[in-house]
C-alpha cells in the first residue's frame, strides 16, 4: 500500500479509526509511501504544513512520521534527493537498519 503523503501534516499513527491513515496503519508491513512536495527550495513550506522549517530537518521529520506508520520505503523527489544529502543519508539509515 502507498500513500502520497508522507509528510508533517498527517497525524500520529494509528490515526483515526475510519481514516487512510488508519487503513495504512493496519496494513504493515507492506507500507511505503511518496513524498507529497519537495522540502528543498519550497519557499511555501508545503511538507510542513506552511510553517517554515530548515528543508533537511522537514525531509528527516517527514521520514520519521513515515517510520511510525511501519513504511519500509519512502520516495523522495530528486531535487531533495540532490541537496539535501544529510537528510538522504539519515532516511536511507532509519529505512535500511544494520
Amino acid at each position: 500500500m502507498t500513500d502520497r503523503c508522507a509528510d508533517l501534516c498527517i497525524p500520529l499513527p494509528p490515526g483515526d479509526e475510519f481514516s487512510v491513515w488508519n487503513l495504512l496503519w493496519i496494513s504493515q508491513p507492506d507500507v511505503a509511501g511518496q513524498m507529497l512536495y519537495f522540502c528543498f527550495g519550497d519557499p511555501n513550506y508545503t511538507v510542513n504544513c506552511g510553517v517554515p522549517i530548515d528543508p533537511a530537518l522537514a525531509l528527516m521529520a517527514a521520514v520519521d512520521r513515515g517510520i511510525l506508520y511501519g513504511m519500509n520505503y519512502v520516495e523522495v523527489h530528486q531535487t531533495d534527493a540532490k541537496n539535501l544529502p544529510t537528510a538522504i543519508t539519515y532516511a536511507h539509515n532509519l529505512l535500511n537498519p544494520p
